[in-house]
């Protein structure tokens, strides 16, 4: 039997094609900004550069490690639906991250952060 649904118009098309390039260069954008924030938070924390930034291993490798599940999930489910979970994710995670007020708690965020970034979708 045929399906005779709609399939994506253009208009759409570049719609989402807009969307997922603005989430890819936010998600770049806001890996890379906790390295600079970090001179600042030295002496905030009263912690190395290094030891600040060694923070934000976990949410670099789960910035690689989550393409595979959500380009599967996207393709199975709906890239429009990861789409939005991207961006209301990073903002919520983002937001919580600006509030941390110890080292564990900017890990979390930043663990939060690295899960989000599904910029491959």
């Amino acid at each position: 039997m045929q399906s005779f649904a709609p399939g994506p118009t253009p208009g759409s098309e570049r719609l989402a094609l807009a969307f997922s390039n603005v989430g890819h260069s936010f998600s770049h954008l806001f890996m890379l900004l906790y390295p600079t924030v970090v001179l600042v938070l030295e002496q905030e924390f009263s912690m190395s550069y290094g030891e600040l930034l060694a923070l934000m291993t976990i949410g670099n490798i789960l910035f690689g490690v989550g393409a595979l599940p959500a380009g599967w999930l996207g393709d199975r489910w709906s890239r429009a639906g990861m789409m939005v979970i991207f961006f209301f994710g990073i903002g919520l995670a983002s937001i919580l991250t600006g509030f941390a007020e110890s080292p564990l708690q900017i890990g979390i965020g930043l663990l939060a952060i690295g899960i989000q970034d599904k910029d491959r979708l």
